[in-house]
């Protein structure tokens, strides 16, 4: 049983996770305590990854940059699920993942935007973000590298996450003269991001993509391609790592913690490093649990004429443009009646006045 398990590339880990399967919490407030315990946060991501890492180094199904390379050894029998179906290795197999490589390597330049990051993700991915991931708090800021706080989807075994994002322009936007602030949403928009979460998803299906991007911002960079889970290497992000980046560049109050590391920056402060204190992560999730917005995909240009919204806005302005009078001598007769009203409420034109030219405009 153990061997299979591992032929099809699940880890303790995982098992454990489908196996402890827990129901979904009653209200998304009962998240809130878990999201915003800021204090030893780096020290439980790190005693994660270690974890994981050492169930990695005992898995003998690795396939590594050697064995796509040429130097596979067939007597190994991998399996993949290039095609639909687990199935044995072949080279036809490694030629195709060859191809994959080349290709991400070939479109994903070293750091994206959040939104570039988000448009790229999986449909699947972001249904998730949306449906079960419901807080991003950041618990510390440190030199361009801020870390977060999410809630746990409503299988796994753990009740919160950990993510990282990496401000790759972090130097060179901090050393301009601009205020903090502005400096802020600058690089929440428009800076190159490494990203890096802890969870299983991002662990077996995205590090790799990451890492072959240059986008992976963990520990150690991945270099086991994701034969089981993600030959075709499509999608990047998980959805704890998408609900962080829509909050990194939508959150003013996230913009804050963004300032106040740029200030200690541009100040040469002795520490740089900002732990988050428990108060204020606990504002920050209140009132991400008021107001909560959908991980979308947004693409650059005019928004689509399809957009319900957009579609609503355009019909009621048509509608009040066709009630406004023509651009004709009804027109001048109803900018003149308004202009008068205003005369008079502001107390310059009597009411024996306004009696007067109201009945002259009107004839």
């Amino acid at each position: 049983m153990a061997a299979s398990n591992r032929a099809a590339g699940i880890t303790g880990n995982s098992l454990m996770a489908t196996s402890k399967t827990k129901a979904r919490p009653k209200s998304r407030t009962s998240h809130i305590p878990h999201v915003v315990k800021t204090r030893g946060a780096v020290k439980e991501a790190n005693a994660r990854f270690a974890a994981a890492d050492a169930v990695r180094k005992q898995s003998p199904n690795l396939l590594l940059p050697a064995d796509i390379s040429g130097k596979y050894d067939a007597s190994r029998v991998l399996s993949t699920t290039l095609g639909g179906e687990i199935r044995p290795l072949t080279q036809e197999d490694l030629e195709a993942f060859r191809d994959n490589i080349a290709t991400v390597s070939r479109h994903y330049t070293k750091g994206l935007t959040a939104q570039k990051i988000i448009n790229l993700s999986r449909d699947d991915d972001r249904l998730r973000a949306n449906e079960q991931i419901h807080y991003a708090v950041p618990s510390s800021a440190n030199r361009g590298n801020v870390r977060f706080i999410t809630n746990a989807g409503p299988e796994s075994e753990y009740k919160r996450h950990f993510v990282w994002i990496n401000i790759l322009d972090y130097q060179a936007q901090s050393a301009t003269p601009d205020e903090p602030r502005t400096i802020a949403r600058r690089m929440a928009k428009n800076s190159p991001l490494q990203i890096w979460c802890d969870c299983p998803r991002f662990r077996f299906w995205y590090a790799y993509v990451a890492t072959i991007g240059g986008l992976n911002a963990g520990p150690r960079a991945e270099n086991a391609f994701p034969k089981i889970r993600n030959p075709m290497l499509t999608g990047i992000a998980c959805k704890h790592i998408l609900r962080s980046l829509h909050d990194f560049q939508r959150s003013s109050a996230i913009q804050n913690v963004l300032a106040r590391m740029v200030q200690r920056a541009q100040s040469d402060a002795a520490v740089q490093q900002e732990l988050i204190s428990g108060d204020e992560a606990r504002r920050i999730a209140q009132q991400q649990s008021r107001k909560q917005r959908d991980v979308e995909v947004k693409l650059p240009g005019p928004k689509p004429e399809w957009s319900p919204l957009r579609a609503r806005i355009k019909k009621k302005w048509t509608a009040d443009k066709e009630k406004q009078p023509a651009k004709t001598a009804d027109r001048a007769r109803a900018d003149a009646l308004k202009n008068l009203r205003k005369l008079k409420d502001l107390g310059q034109l009597s009411q024996a006045d306004y009696n007067k030219i109201l009945a002259t405009l009107q004839k």
